[in-house]
């Protein structure tokens, strides 16, 4: 069997939900805060300047190739996890625009989450991303009863 036949879900945080966004295989993917544009978010981040023109090309052509050629099959395949306090960046709107509205939940959090947080937006990532018979919007997922 190929690697990509022996899982079923690729997960990614951050920079990791950017190349899990870029990932070639054809499964389900889960990005959690996902990193978007790091050609644009990573050098503002870069205190130790280890961030070099060379490798903010390579992410600006990857970003180009991600986001300007996504046939329908692979956005079913891909769920986006916010947090509502993100600090550092938020592409709730622009995931939504590329990947479609009902791919996206946000969920109580920050940038980095708790293990409690995790299973939440594990659980929003699968559930929370489907819209509600007759509804137009995402519903809005709190999470508060979810481990009780």
């Amino acid at each position: 069997a190929s690697k990509s036949n022996e899982y079923s879900l690729i997960v990614g945080h951050s920079l990791g939900g950017f190349y899990v966004l870029a990932s070639q295989f054809d499964i389900q993917k889960l990005v959690i805060n996902p990193c978007m544009f790091p050609s644009v978010e990573i050098p503002k981040l870069d205190d130790n300047h280890v961030v070099t023109p060379e490798l903010i090309e390579k992410w600006k052509m990857l970003e180009e190739e991600i986001y300007c050629q996504i046939d329908p099959e692979t956005k079913d395949l891909i769920a986006g996890v916010f947090g509502e306090s993100d600090p550092l960046f938020s592409y709730y709107e622009k995931f939504q625009s590329v990947y479609g509205k009902w791919r996206a939940v946000k969920v109580p959090g920050e940038h980095k989450f708790t293990d409690e947080q995790i299973k939440v937006a594990l659980d929003a990532g699968f559930y929370g991303t489907k819209p509600l018979p007759g509804s137009c919007e995402p519903f809005s997922f709190d999470g508060d009863d979810v481990y009780d």
